[in-house]
């Protein structure tokens, strides 16, 4: 296992007290082998991985978009090929409230983005031009303020979900030669249970998740033009708080971050898209308690190999390998930006970059061959940084 940190080298001052100069390198800690417990092991061996320099057999670079709720504007970086994070102040885009949640339509070069005006609440659809650079189409007014958005992989579909209503929402985008990617029709309404915190598209079962925090349960619904009809749902043990969920690419498992309980749940998907728990697995370290600590985000590589989740609090990400079974095993954790509310992985699988809420950083990493992670670049953009998109 491993615990990834900044390497910090101590520099001497004149006065012959020392002070902390970071480098371009990170330090990886390697743990032993999991505890019986299920926590991570004790620390081991520790290397230097420096930054890389970008070499022309490299991938190209990446446009990052990330929504600033202190700042009221997205702003727009380039992840580079050797991951350097570089700020492009020129394509910031400055909006009317505070915006939330943000999907990347590549197909159609949109932007959507869940907007808190105070007075109202609105997706934004921002059309992408060919240098990254922004520029809003249209608004439309949502039934409350969204925590989360997903697109159906046809983007002809997107659903939203709202924490503070108790509400999802289902969203029809036309597709075809007239279709510009803004919202035809939507649901006003679809009450749910108490504190829906994510509504995610299965693309196996062509059916919608949500897990809901407060209610303990995670329930499915299909999606028709934009009705949402209740399938099915399953109740989550103890006070877990589930709070984002992703799937496997075959749709066969579906792995969840609980907020509250601070570990993942995995769960086999059924032929008709029904779910049975089969695994839970903690996201913390030795000795740490969930009581100051909570779940935040969850994502998987492309390739299905290995699956990440931050924790605030301890403010880390933890990692996991996919097994051929579904089942998780723990990798270590990777210490990162304070207050990891949401992260992101770039297409290729190559690159993991997170948000830190209230650092107002954000930090790029290496995925490496075996599943580890490497810190490669941090960058400030501002405040309050709370959802990252990769084009």
């Amino acid at each position: 296992m491993w615990l990834i940190l900044a390497a910090v080298s101590m520099a001497s001052c004149g006065d012959g007290s020392a002070t902390e100069a970071t480098t371009d390198s990170s330090v990886s800690v390697n743990f032993d082998a999991q505890e019986a417990d299920g926590s991570l092991g004790s620390v081991g061996t520790v290397e230097t991985v420096p930054l890389e320099e970008p070499t022309g057999d490299q991938v190209p670079s990446r446009m990052l978009y990330v929504s600033m709720s202190g700042d009221k504007a997205i702003r727009v970086l380039r992840l580079g090929p050797n991951g350097s994070l570089t700020r492009l102040e020129a394509l910031d885009l400055e909006l009317d409230g505070q915006p939330g949640p943000i999907v990347v339509a590549t197909q159609r070069r949109r932007l959507y983005v869940g907007v808190d005006e105070g007075f109202q609440q609105t997706v934004d659809t921002i059309s992408i031009g060919n240098e990254g650079e922004l520029e809003k189409v249209v608004r439309d007014v949502l039934l409350g303020n969204p925590v989360y958005l997903d697109l159906s992989r046809d983007e002809a579909s997107m659903v939203s979900a709202y924490f503070g209503d108790d509400a999802i929402a289902g969203h029809v985008l036309p597709v075809g030669a007239n279709g510009d990617g803004t919202i035809v029709d939507q649901t006003t309404d679809r009450t749910t249970d108490e504190e829906p915190h994510a509504a995610h598209f299965n693309p196996a079962h062509n059916l919608v998740y949500v897990p809901h925090r407060a209610g303990n349960k995670i329930s499915w619904f299909s999606l028709n033009g934009s009705e949402l009809s209740l399938v099915g749902e399953i109740s989550v043990n103890g006070r877990a708080g589930p709070r984002h969920i992703v799937f496997s690419s075959d749709g066969e498992f579906a792995y969840v971050i609980n907020e509250t309980s601070v570990d993942v749940s995995v769960y086999e998907v059924d032929r008709e898209g029904g779910l049975s728990l089969i695994q839970t697995i903690t996201a913390l370290p030795p000795g740490r308690q969930p009581e100051g600590n909570s779940g935040a985000d969850i994502h998987l590589t492309p390739d299905g190999r290995f699956l990440y989740a931050s924790v605030r609090g301890d403010d880390s990400i933890a990692g996991f390998r996919v097994s051929a079974d579904g089942l998780l095993d723990t990798l270590g954790r990777t210490l990162t930006e304070q207050r990891p509310r949401e992260f992101s992985i770039t297409p290729d699988g190559r690159y993991l970059v997170a948000a830190g809420q209230d650092s107002g950083a954000l930090a790029s990493y290496q995925i490496r061959e075996n599943g580890t992670l490497v810190l490669l670049d941090t960058q400030e953009v501002g405040n309050g940084p709370v959802w990252v998109a990769i084009d």
